[in-house]
């Protein structure tokens, strides 16, 4: 069975797009730090984080190319962990007319309101909503704080998950608000 077939039928199965955290193999040397995106149809892709953390150099290779995908129309610019911290990141994805910036994370009770507030001026500057997806428990001696939330275009926060409990939020993008679906 291919490596993502369970993903990707999962996707088919529920006829929505599954994102998932993966190391990905670098033919040309330190392998990646990547997401798998599974869409409907079958197809899947990836994203290549492209700004790694003091130390992941050692281990992984950065990616190059730009997160944007596009679901229904929407236009999704991914970023994971790091890259949400380099505004650069964020002004392509604007350039390139993202209607979302979606982040993934591990981020420290102790980091979450400095990485809150980068996400916030992130919306507010660039206009655009902005969700993130963090990790809700112990990973590797690093403990979380979950609390994944969203912000519209204003950057205010109009989403958010409870704490480290594991949730399921559902939200709808709408002319740069965010529009809470179910929780």
């Amino acid at each position: 069975m291919p490596p993502f077939a369970a993903l990707t039928a999962a996707a088919v199965a529920n006829n929505t797009v599954v994102i998932a955290g993966c190391p990905l193999h670098n033919p040309n040397g330190k392998p990646y730090i990547a997401a798998v995106i599974c869409f409907p149809n079958g197809e899947h892709t990836f994203y290549l984080k492209q700004h790694l953390h003091e130390g992941e150099d050692v281990y992984c290779a950065p990616g190059t190319e730009s997160g944007l995908i596009n679901v229904n129309g929407t236009r999704i610019a991914l970023a994971v962990c790091a890259d949400f911290t380099h505004s650069i990141h964020a002004a392509t994805a604007a350039k390139q007319q993202a209607d979302v910036y979606l982040a993934s994370a591990l981020i420290s009770p102790r980091g979450y309101a400095n990485d809150a507030e980068l996400l916030a001026t992130i919306a507010k500057r660039h206009q655009l909503p902005v969700l993130l997806a963090n990790h809700v428990s112990n990973t590797g001696g690093w403990q979380t704080c979950g609390n994944s939330g969203g912000w519209n275009a204003a950057g205010e926060l109009n989403v958010q998950a409870s704490g480290t409990q594991p949730s399921l939020v559902l939200c709808r993008i709408h002319y740069g608000g965010i529009v809470v679906a179910w929780k």
